[in-house]
């Protein structure tokens, strides 16, 4: 039995005021399609409900009986309406993203605070993680979006460029190479370097380059994934990092300075990682529209 709300409630409506007339204009449809929709009922049913005269309307000794479980349906069903409209319109000012971290103490923040001007009332659930994190959060539904840069190709992600990102040799200012206005990946092999380990996306990228021009570099420390453990290392002076440029953004520390890694660049793209199918919420897609502009204007964020 295939019951709707609209046949329950005009059941009910019609059985409580005793009139079909009354009944359309409480429910501010015209009689013939109220008719449409009890009648549909009682097919439903297969029971007759009421019975109509030219002067008045009855309930049959079923429809006394059915009238109160009817009232609780229709009841139910409306509370369960209203509260699915009300999730639905909480959910409606949520957003989660996940976000590779160095985008989310930098890039992402002046976005969301750009967007919040007009939207005050979001709710942004930040799952900070790994680039490989984010596309794993991504793909099984945890955030609605990511910000990451892609390695590899997804058939069921889409990626869209925000940025390029280039890598960058981070040094004490009394360093040699503090010196210069660029460094080569020849220069750096030179120097004891910091590595951030095989767990950050940049160190891959880093092997990837190294082994295609046939460098090797001095590894003299090494931190498991957190960018700040290396400038820790390399503010004491002796080594140095290669960091992306993002990384360092805001930092304003006089001791360490930032100098161009050349022959080859390097870069990172950084982007927004989304599922194919995903129908995104308002509230994401004008986060990504905030990420979009903020991409454009990286003095904004990145002093």
């Amino acid at each position: 039995m295939k019951l709707d709300l609209d046949g329950l409630e005009a059941f009910v409506v019609i059985a409580e005021l005793s009139s079909f007339n009354r009944a359309a204009a409480t429910l501010h449809i015209s009689q013939s399609a109220l008719s449409r929709r009890f009648k549909k009922m009682e097919e439903v049913t297969g029971v007759r409900l009421l019975e109509r005269t030219t002067q008045r309307v009855e309930l049959t000794q079923v429809g006394k009986a059915w009238l109160p479980l009817a009232q609780r349906l229709v009841m139910d069903l409306r509370e369960a309406a209203n509260k699915l409209g009300d999730a639905a319109h909480d959910w409606a000012g949520r957003a989660s993203i996940a976000c590779i971290p160095t985008a989310a103490a930098h890039f992402l923040p002046y976005a969301i605070a750009h967007y919040e001007k007009t939207h005050p009332s979001i709710q942004v659930r930040l799952l900070d993680s790994s680039s490989l994190g984010v596309i794993q959060a991504v793909a099984d539904g945890s955030a609605e979006f990511g910000v990451g840069f892609f390695s590899r190709p997804e058939t069921d992600l889409a990626f869209e460029l925000l940025f390029d990102d280039p890598l960058v040799v981070v040094c004490h200012r009394e360093h040699p190479l503090a010196r210069r206005r660029s460094v080569t990946w020849r220069e750096l092999a030179k120097h004891p370097v910091a590595r951030v380990g095989l767990r950050s996306g940049t160190s891959l990228l880093m092997d990837i380059t190294l082994e295609r021009i046939g460098v090797k570099l001095k590894w003299f420390h090494e931190v498991e994934y957190h960018f700040s453990s290396a400038l820790g290392l390399t503010e004491q002076g002796s080594v140095v990092t290669v960091l992306p440029r993002l990384a360092i953004s805001g930092r304003g520390n006089p001791e360490l300075v930032t100098r161009p890694l050349k022959d080859p660049a390097v870069f990172r793209q950084l982007g927004i990682v989304r599922r194919k199918d995903a129908r995104l919420t308002p509230i994401a897609e004008g986060l990504i529209d905030a990420l979009k502009q903020s991409a454009k204007c990286p003095s904004n964020w990145r002093n």
